[in-house]
């Protein structure tokens, strides 16, 4: 079952932390130290130039207009000036729209990540990590082992890791987020969330690929396959080269998120609308008693 944590909540019950990231008192009034610390990092998905990174202090997943934000600048990197309290609340930091470097295109999906540091990349490894966490902290070993990566490495900027040699990180970062991207288009963290889950209650014969194969729709799962088998044996000169591969393999497949976003469902004429009523053009139906509800 996945867990909340109680220790953010009793820090903000007792501490009165807000977003400005302003000083604080106890309930009984007491000044609480708020020295500010300096979070830094980059958003990876590759570099993401202009993108907004926060401090969750609502825990929606979302940035809020009250909430303490950054602008990240033309190499990615965003810099956040937090109290100590929000420090150490169990607050992530989430970063949304921009433009990805590599490929000049708008980013439409969201990234998390878990401050453990003053030095915090956001990457869709560090994603998945934040997701993987709710189940508890026993869950990273778990984590490690499925995806072939130590905490270390999934901690790192992926982007330099692959240019001094070492693809492994990105590649599965490329994974996680292109699939994401094909199967919530719309909702790319929902897919982090739905693996996560799959992580939590994995066995020791369940690959990475497998997983996500059992989070993928059924028309999807050749496309996805071939993704990901694209990705992981990709060679490449750089990670800019590897980034385009996986890009350009999404496209080819029809499985790209602007693709994907493109043949989502749409709300027809004469449906229902949220209070229950009925448009002009499908008339009330009398509701068979003998027809089962699901």
């Amino acid at each position: 079952m996945k867990k909340t944590s109680l220790i953010a909540a009793a820090l903000v019950a007792s501490f009165g932390i807000v977003g400005c990231g302003g000083g604080s008192s106890s309930s009984d009034g007491a000044a609480v130290s708020t020295q500010d610390v300096t979070v830094s990092g980059k958003a990876i998905d590759p570099e993401l130039i202009s993108a907004t990174v926060c401090l969750d202090l609502n825990r929606d997943g979302n940035c809020s207009d009250n909430e303490l934000s950054a602008t990240t600048d033309g190499n990615g990197k965003y810099q956040l000036n937090v109290s100590s309290n929000q420090m150490n609340g169990n607050y992530s930091l989430v970063a949304v729209n921009g433009v990805d470097e590599e490929s000049g295109e708008a980013f439409k999906g969201t990234l998390m990540a878990d401050i453990n540091g003053t030095s915090q990349n956001i990457t869709p490894l560090t994603t998945l990590m934040h997701e993987q966490m709710q189940y508890g902290s026993d869950q990273m070993k778990k984590m490690e082992d499925i995806v072939g990566l130590s905490y270390d490495d999934m901690q790192k900027n992926i982007i330099t890791l692959a240019n001094d040699g070492n693809t492994t990180a990105l590649k599965v970062a490329l994974v996680l987020e292109k699939s994401a991207e094909a199967i919530d288009p719309k909702d790319t963290i929902k897919f982090f969330e739905d693996l996560a889950q799959k992580i939590d209650v994995s066995g020791k014969a369940d690959s990475l690929v497998s997983l996500i194969l059992e989070i993928t729709p059924d028309s999807l799962k050749s496309q996805i396959s071939s993704l990901i088998d694209t990705i992981m044996n990709a060679k490449a000169s750089d990670a800019y080269d590897l980034a385009e591969k996986a890009r350009s393999k999404a496209a080819e497949l029809g499985i790209d998120q602007d693709t994907m976003i493109k043949k989502m469902p749409h709300d027809m004429p004469g449906t229902p609308d949220t209070n229950g009523t009925t448009e002009p053009g499908n008339p009330d139906m009398p509701e068979n008693p003998d027809m089962p509800k699901y």
